[in-house]
């Protein structure tokens, strides 16, 4: 089904990165773990979502570019999370997300600054997307 915009009074935002599932989830990232967590492979997904609003409408604000780190205890690198937006002239927006998990393995004293990581960058990608109404120009 379409939207009409000719039936819509208002569009507050939209949530074009909310993934189906949570990356905490999807790791099986849990609080209290005492035993290294053992994922298949380290794990690198990148994603590109574009968004074109509905006819009258226009993006109001683009989400802020977003760059995150987390390391381990011994200093080196368990992940990196970046977003990234592009609005073209006509007015359709580009977001591009990528998450990269450094190890296969992760010691179990590392797995709550794993699980702070993830749990800050799925709440990155339920960001809002507002779009404002654009009124014909005379």
């Amino acid at each position: 089904m379409f939207l009409d915009p000719s039936n819509v009074k208002t569009i507050a935002s939209v949530q074009p990165l909310r993934p189906s599932q949570p990356y905490v989830q999807m790791f099986r990232v849990k609080a209290g773990r005492k035993q290294p967590l053992v994922l298949s492979h380290a794990a690198e997904m990148a994603h590109t979502t574009w968004l074109v609003p509905p006819p009258g409408y226009a993006v109001a604000r683009l989400p802020a570019p977003v760059e995150e780190f987390v390391r381990g205890a011994d200093g080196q690198p368990l992940g990196q999370f970046s977003l990234r937006c592009e609005l073209a002239a006509d007015g359709a927006l580009t977001l591009r997300t990528h998450l990269q998990i450094d190890r296969r393995v992760v010691p179990a004293e590392d797995v709550p600054a794993l699980l702070r990581w993830l749990t800050g960058v799925d709440n990155v990608l339920r960001v809002d997307v507002p779009l404002r109404k654009v009124t014909a120009q005379p």
